[in-house]
Order: C-alpha cells, then sequence, then structure tokens
C-alpha cells in the first residue's frame, strides 16, 4: 500500500479532531508533516526488517575494490549510507559478505577471491569497498532505499497507510503532552498494526523453513 504525505496527514488531523483536547490547528499541516516523518521512520529502521516498498536486489560492477557508479536501490534511489546496505555476495556466492571490523588489519587482503566489505566514504554515494583492493568483478547487493527529508506533500509513502497514520498521531499527542491516556491508545495501535504489516510481507516460507519438507535436489540434514 502507498500514500501521500498530504493523504497520511489529512487522515490523521480528521483521526485527531475527535480527540476531546486536542486541537489539530495548534500545529497545522507543516508540523503535522513531521511527525509523519517521525511515524515513517519509527517503521522504516526496524533492525531486522527491510520494507517490500524499499527493498532492492541488483548486480553492481566493482574494480579494483571500488563500485564503478553510484549505488542505485529501488526506483532509482541513490543509496548513500552503508547502514543501508543490507547484504553484499560475491556474484553467483551464497553467503553474504561479512565487514571488516575496525580492529582487523587488511594487510591480509591482499589477493584472491573477494573476503569482505567495509563502509567507506572516500567516493560519494558509493558507501562500500571490497577487499582484496585488487578485486575486479561482479558483486549482488541487497539496500534499503532511505528517502531523504523534509518530506514533501507529495511524497509517496511506500508502508502501510493506517500504521503511518496511528504513529502521526501518537507523535502529535505526545507532543503536546495533554491526554496521555490517548497517546497510549494510538502508539498500541501503530505498534499494533506495524506489527501485522511485518507479518503480511514475511508470510512466504523461506527455502530453508520446515514447512517445506525436503526439496528435490538440495540439500538435507539428517
Amino acid at each position: 500500500m502507498s500514500s501521500t504525505v498530504t493523504a497520511i496527514t489529512n487522515d490523521a488531523m480528521t483521526m485527531l479532531s475527535q480527540v476531546p483536547g486536542v486541537s489539530t490547528q495548534t500545529y497545522g499541516t507543516p508540523r503535522m508533516r513531521l511527525f509523519v516523518e517521525q511515524a515513517f521512520f519509527e517503521m522504516f529502521d526496524q533492525p531486522d526488517h527491510v520494507w517490500l516498498g524499499y527493498r532492492d536486489r541488483r548486480t553492481v560492477a566493482v574494480q579494483n575494490g571500488v563500485l564503478t557508479g553510484d549505488l542505485l536501490g529501488a526506483r532509482s534511489t541513490i543509496i548513500t549510507e552503508f547502514r543501508d546496505v543490507i547484504h553484499v555476495w560475491r556474484s553467483g556466492g551464497g553467503e553474504p559478505l561479512a565487514e571488516v571490523s575496525p580492529r582487523r588489519s587488511i594487510a591480509n587482503f591482499t589477493s584472491g577471491n573477494v573476503h569482505a566489505i567495509e563502509p567507506s566514504s572516500a567516493v560519494a554515494n558509493r558507501p562500500f569497498v571490497v577487499w582484496p583492493s585488487s578485486f575486479t568483478g561482479n558483486v549482488d547487493v541487497l539496500t534499503r532505499a532511505r528517502p531523504t527529508i523534509p518530506f514533501p506533500m507529495t511524497q509517496v509513502i511506500y508502508l502501510d497507510h493506517l500504521a503511518v497514520v496511528y504513529g502521526a498521531a501518537w507523535a502529535y499527542v505526545t507532543d503536546m503532552g495533554t491526554n496521555p491516556g490517548q497517546a497510549a491508545k494510538y502508539e498500541k495501535q501503530f505498534r499494533g498494526r506495524m506489527q501485522q504489516t511485518l507479518r503480511g510481507e514475511q508470510a512466504q516460507s523461506l527455502k530453508l523453513d520446515a514447512r517445506l519438507g525436503h526439496l528435490a535436489g538440495d540439500w538435507q540434514e539428517v
């Protein structure tokens, strides 16, 4: 489901207009947009999930350990931050590459197959490098497309509409500080709807899910 910031703001203000002691004219649309952003990133930055509307997997070229172009994500969003690089695989490989610990020397990463990745800000819009630095080839990257702020009112939000509405209303009432009971209610509704949406996106069985049983031609534990 997707909605514009305008649609979410209007629905949140309509919801709040029914709450005793809350006046949506106190802040109006410009401030309400900030609460929509707050609700959005409360959902977006879930540590163990990348929302489908912002997830992208693609193959990118590397030359001498450095990406040959800007790293792009969903809807050609430029990925600028390492935290939005979810996994990197050597093309054709099975396991994601590990990140080099800041405490570990890279002296041993001198040649041969890809061993690891490391955050880098040396080149804009290329948020990681591949070790060894001699590596030239392709890697597969799973990314999360982070929108820039402030959101324009026409910004399309690719998250559950109702969850963001509840989250914006919760942030609004919490900021007013005059109705803690209503704030707690909106928080409960927000988190409940977010978990419901998470379960919906995770409904498909994974390849190693025990519910699938044995897959022909694949390995099995005995």
